[in-house]
């Protein structure tokens, strides 16, 4: 019995040792990011020469490069176009072609069983170039690239010091401290730079197309934007998406001095496009100031100091999180899943489910429904209940044609809607901000 009990206890001492390693390790790696290191990356994102990072011009391309080098410094496998660090895009801007590039990189796992799972740890580093303030205190606008820095016409640079150069600066930092400590974590890592978050999330909207590890395999979503203005706190955004992240964030920030506000809402960032495929995101996000969007958002207002503290966390809760057994959803449907969009708001009422919005150029409105309409049945599923509606939309795929049946007035229409896509097509302005909304579907 003794002898059972001296093998048992050497057990366990053996499995705390090995554990022990692992926690040191990370806790080294995170001390590894310093106010210097921190605002080092920003300084250079953020340089007029730059001038804005607008997707497209040479200053976004020399961020990029910028990206792309500190990656691979680190010791980050490319993940991009023909074995490059670039994945490229071309969209419309402003009426011009606009040729870009997300910058990704692959830090490969190492457990047997999780090593083909992925955290994908994003920020995006495009800003709004070069730009006015207008009549409204909000109001920017995009340039042509091609006129010179001390053309005043064409206004003053806005730097993007806070938005979104602290960002990017926060994924070099996590892949370089990483690397110094050569961890081995389980699950691996995608770092992703997004082009284009400012015109509509184009980068992270190309990316779920054309994803470098499949949807069904990337378990969460870390993203970073504007972390650089500790001044009142931060907020880990969307935390209700995975009962592991309410976990990781005690274990990671309670009793620290650092003060994380907890949010459902899920923002208005890149991490949007990762929502929409049924991915939980984590984002991680400082707050709105009186300087953002304009050419004050410079590398003198960042707090570097909290900053690299919040960093320091940020960089425990994505070892963390590439470490865990077990990575739960909370979303409505599983990993990939792309709902089709209808394009409606509804609410139930008195009469029945009614749609209070056909939003604009959406199949449905298309298809000539219209606010005040009673939602009998979509397809083969009768419309009882608000919730009804998503229901009876899983049945469908984007590119489907349903028949919607609706009641206006006393008359029964049956209406042929044809399916789109339910990517986030437009980047919502309250960024950070949340509010009560009807249900959209």
């Amino acid at each position: 019995m003794k002898k059972t009990a001296q093998i048992f206890s050497l057990s366990i001492i053996a499995v705390v040792l090995c554990l022990m390693p692992s926690t040191a390790g990370v806790d080294a790696a995170a001390r590894l990011v310093t106010a210097e290191t921190f605002i080092g990356h920003i300084e250079f994102l953020a340089d007029k020469r730059l001038e804005g990072r607008q997707p497209g011009t040479p200053g976004c391309r020399r961020a990029a490069r910028y990206i792309a080098s500190k990656l691979k410094d680190a010791g980050v496998q490319p993940g991009g176009d023909n074995g490059s660090y670039y994945q490229n895009l071309t969209f419309t801007l402003r009426g011009t072609e606009c040729k870009t590039r997300n910058v990704v990189g692959i830090l490969p796992g190492t457990d047997k069983k999780l090593k083909d799972e992925a955290i994908v740890v994003t920020a995006h580093y495009d800003h709004l170039g070069r730009g006015y303030l207008g009549p409204g205190r909000r109001r920017q606008r995009f340039v042509n690239s091609g006129k010179s820095s001390d053309d005043k016409r064409f206004g003053e640079v806005y730097p993007g010091a806070n938005d979104n150069a602290s960002g990017s600066a926060g994924i070099l930092e996590i892949a370089r401290v990483i690397d110094a400590e050569k961890l081995k974590l389980k699950r691996k890592l995608i770092f992703i730079a997004f082009t284009g978050e400012e015109a509509g999330l184009r980068g992270s909207r190309y990316y779920v197309n054309h994803p470098v590890v499949p949807l069904e395999k990337t378990m969460v979503n870390v993203n970073l934007d504007m972390i650089g203005n500790y001044d009142n706190g931060a907020f880990a955004m969307g935390v209700h998406m995975s009962p592991q992240f309410d976990e990781v964030l005690d274990e990671v920030f309670v009793g620290t001095c650092l003060n994380i506000k907890r949010r459902k809402s899920a923002g208005s960032s890149d991490n949007l496009a990762f929502n929409a495929r049924n991915i939980p995101s984590l984002l991680f996000f400082t707050g709105m100031d009186n300087i953002f969007h304009t050419p004050n958002d410079t590398v003198e207002n960042i707090n570097k100091d909290d900053g690299a503290r919040l960093l320091q966390g940020i960089v425990k809760t994505v070892c963390w999180l590439a470490d865990a057994k077990k990575l739960e959803s909370s979303m409505k449907h599983p990993r990939g899943v792309v709902l089709p969009y209808l394009g409606i708001s509804s609410s139930k009422q008195k009469g029945g489910v009614v749609v209070d919005r056909a939003y604009r150029n959406s199949p449905a409105e298309k298809a000539g429904i219209e606010p005040g309409d009673v939602l009998i049945s979509i397809g083969d599923k009768i419309i009882k209940e608000d919730k009804d509606v998503e229901k009876a939309l899983y049945k469908f795929k984007a590119g489907d044609k349903v028949d919607v049946i609706i009641r206006r007035g006393r008359i029964n229409i049956l209406i042929e809607v044809k399916l789109e896509s339910s990517e986030p097509f437009s980047r919502p302005r309250n960024r950070g901000r949340s509010r009560p909304r009807r249900r959209a579907s």
